[in-house]
């Protein structure tokens, strides 16, 4: 679960109460609504009503693609579709056979493409998708063959 994102607010009662640290990087600006109006507004990135939302998650994806995220959505792909043969990943040299780990390739297509949080948490939803509807028994290619 996020740790909820440090809030200011114009009471310095309440700043000193207030004894949360922002997970997000320093650059990124705090959520506040600034009016009764924001709350009505559809968010563009879920097509609810932005009060509907939790002030974190709407901050969450404001924030920039981390390399935990990209690290994630690497392991969650590896582990939805098992290679057909153990092959200890370890001893085979990526960079001799002209290919990038899957984490590197997934952080320089997320930085080429300029991709936004909520694209990534759409596809971590989709790869738990893909993961029930696949047979147990489904297996991809051996690395380092297919292994993007």
């Amino acid at each position: 679960m996020l740790a909820s994102p440090a809030v200011s607010s114009s009471s310095p009662a309440t700043e000193s109460s207030c004894s949360s640290v922002s997970i997000f990087p320093s650059g990124t600006p705090a959520f506040t609504p600034s009016s009764p109006a924001f709350e009505d507004r559809v968010h563009p990135a879920s097509l609810e009503a932005c009060g509907e939302h939790d002030p974190a998650l709407l901050e969450f994806i404001r924030s920039d693609v981390s390399r935990d995220l990209v690290a994630f959505i690497s392991r969650t792909t590896t582990s939805v579709i098992q290679s057909s043969t153990a092959i200890d990943l370890s001893t085979i040299d990526m960079r001799a056979a002209g290919l990038p780990g899957l984490t590197t390739f997934v952080a320089v297509v997320c930085d080429q493409s300029n991709v936004q949080v909520a694209t990534l948490v759409a596809t971590i939803v989709y790869l738990e998708r893909l993961r029930t509807r696949l047979p147990r028994v489904a297996k991809g290619m051996s690395p380092p063959l297919l292994q993007h």
